[in-house]
């Protein structure tokens, strides 16, 4: 409280974590030494010290590193959901999209490879900034096996004859590895 030659201000501080989350309105009075009393509306104020809430948390089972990969978390109460990864090798924050309370993002095959662990995470914010934060996630990327594109056709091959015979494979498989080739042939 202070004063000048005029007027007296009122400055009235409160502990609104002692509050229940909700709408409240706020009003000044003043009374003066006879009793006569003025009422002034100041405003409305909307407590929420309750930060938003995660539920499902979903990513695949199984990962490999040519396919992108859907991750996501459904929130309640959130205005604002950001994922952190590290796919790329350093973490990083990801702006999400959202289908209702369901928020996702999607990591693209070009960020991951086989055999290496990705880490994620995801943030609720509400509208007035209150955080949760879902635990730590991670999945395994899988390093796929090659294959062949087409395979030998029976054949018949006769004792003491040179034998051919043609496979087709790519040169690397889907995960980027450079494959060597062999047969059992003596």
């Amino acid at each position: 409280r202070w004063t000048n030659s005029n007027y007296t201000y009122i400055i009235r501080t409160w502990d609104d974590t002692t509050v229940s989350d909700g709408e409240y309105k706020i009003n000044c009075s003043m009374t003066d030494r006879i009793g006569n009393n003025a009422t002034f509306y100041v405003g409305n104020l909307t407590i929420d010290n309750t930060p938003p809430n995660y539920s499902a948390i979903s990513q695949p089972s199984a990962v490999y590193g040519y396919t992108d990969v859907l991750i996501n978390t459904s929130w309640t109460n959130a205005s604002k959901v950001l994922f952190e990864h590290n796919a790329s090798g350093v973490w990083q924050n990801i702006t999400t999209g959202n289908n209702g309370d369901t928020y996702y993002i999607i990591i693209s095959n070009s960020l991951i490879e086989g055999g290496e662990t990705i880490g994620w995470k995801s943030h609720g914010f509400d509208r007035v900034m209150n955080l949760n934060t879902t635990p730590l996630q991670e999945f395994a990327v899988l390093n796929s096996p090659p294959y062949f594109i087409s395979g030998l056709q029976n054949q018949t091959a006769n004792v003491g004859r040179e034998f051919a015979y043609n496979i087709s494979a790519l040169t690397n498989d889907l995960d980027g590895d450079i494959l060597t080739f062999s047969d059992n042939a003596t």
